[in-house]
């Protein structure tokens, strides 16, 4: 899981490794948290392409769930890091990825990002 910590990241975290999974949280290791002693962390922000690369390039996931996507270079990003060697990837959206802003009409786009 990339984040894992906040949000519904603890909740989530818990539920996989109640159905027996192993589970590897990514992030950058500055929110507290009391995730059980079995949770793989690894560490590093997710916006520095070599640190993901540090921390995730060498391994395969069956599935990476995906908290903090914020844009489309750090899609892009983890588009090219995981090719190939992950099962499946989800990422949980939120109003910042639908560009909930004052004055921008469908379809939105990237540029659209900033704003009211």
């Amino acid at each position: 899981m990339i984040g894992g910590t906040r949000n519904l990241g603890p909740s989530m975290v818990r539920a996989l490794l109640q159905q027996g999974h192993e589970v590897a949280i990514f992030n950058r290791g500055q929110t507290p948290d009391d995730l059980p002693p079995e949770v793989e962390r690894l560490r590093g922000d997710r916006t520095d392409r070599e640190q993901l690369k540090q921390a995730l390039g060498g391994r395969e996931f069956d599935l990476v769930l995906d908290t903090t996507l914020y844009n489309g270079v750090e899609a892009e990003t983890i588009v090219e890091l995981f090719a190939g060697r992950i099962g499946r990837y989800l990422f949980l959206s939120t109003g910042q990825v639908y560009l909930v802003r004052l004055g921008v009409a469908r379809p939105f786009k990237e540029e659209d990002y900033r704003g009211r």
